[in-house]
């Protein structure tokens, strides 16, 4: 094995591809005076037809279910352990082989979270659960605009569905809270929320908007479509959803209103107030006569 490693070119490229160990010394020439033994081996492959994300994940599945079998991990009888991997194919690729999985719990983690910040903010359970409600269906409509867009289900897609969370948050729990203090029925309490924080509520859109508009103008496709358009939809969708679709649903469905009753303490000085006001009155009647 010694030899051959030093040999003809055949030598070289198994040396390159060969990890070895010596024991002993070496003599004058830099040889290994004793025999030595191979630690660690690569077994170089070739994969054609990879031209998908599909056959991708196909392929880096089906080679680690080889690589786990035991003919492959046990070398003399001992323990080994072998697995494939390349800076190419499952780096870059490795994210797809669960992506689903983690987008799903990490989406639903943020859902959850968003329901527990809105609870104290709407003041009425139902409000939070219909807001709650739209916040999936805010996820659903923006997964399914991937393909149409030209974009797959990655780790950038799905940190951006997660920031979709807090702009729905954002925009929807406004609009529901302004409901909820409303007063009169459903109809006239929807014109009121709409007319109290509808403006601002776009206003905001907006100003989501100008923050991602200077990527518009990047040299980089990936950038353009993964960012801007991406941000672009997002903040649409929920727009559209917060304006549009929750006071349609609140109209119908929206729980009766809450009644903000002031405390003795603030109705006191409410009071005193009023009577500050009718000596001020009284004085300046004295001081004009």
């Amino acid at each position: 094995m010694d030899n051959f490693l030093r040999t003809d070119i055949k030598g070289k490229i198994s040396k390159a591809i060969l990890k070895t160990e010596f024991s002993g010394a070496l003599d004058a020439d830099g040889a290994p005076t004793t025999h030595g033994k191979v630690t660690d081996s690569l077994i170089l492959t070739f994969a054609n037809d990879l031209d998908s994300v599909a056959k991708k994940v196909k392929h880096i599945e089906s080679a680690r279910e080889i690589a786990d079998a035991n003919a492959l991990n046990q070398v003399e009888g001992k323990p080994a352990r072998a697995f494939p991997f390349d800076y190419v194919l499952y780096a870059l690729n490795e994210q797809y082989l669960h992506v689903s999985d983690n987008a799903i719990f990490a989406i639903s983690m943020s859902v959850v979270a968003g329901f527990v910040v809105m609870l104290p903010l709407i003041v009425h359970p139902a409000a939070a659960v219909i807001v709650t409600v739209l916040l999936v269906l805010v996820e659903i409509e923006l997964y399914g605009l991937l393909a149409p867009l030209g974009m797959k289900l990655n780790s950038v897609t799905v940190v951006n569905l997660i920031s979709a969370i807090g702009i729905a948050v954002e925009f929807h729990t406004h609009i529901a809270r302004a409901f909820m203090l409303a007063k009169g029925d459903r109809p006239a309490r929807v014109v009121a929320a709409l007319e109290e924080v509808g403006g601002p509520v776009m206003c905001g859109a907006v100003t989501d908007f100008l923050a991602v508009l200077a990527i518009a103008f990047s040299d980089f496709d990936y950038f353009v479509l993964y960012f801007f358009i991406q941000f672009t939809i997002i903040i649409v969708v929920c727009a559209a959803n917060a304006l549009v679709l929750l006071p349609i649903i609140l109209s119908y469905i929206g729980p009766p209103e809450v009644n903000v009753d002031l405390d003795d303490g603030d109705a006191t000085s409410e009071k005193n107030a009023v009577k500050t006001i009718n000596v001020d009155s009284d004085s300046d009647k004295g001081s004009s006569s």
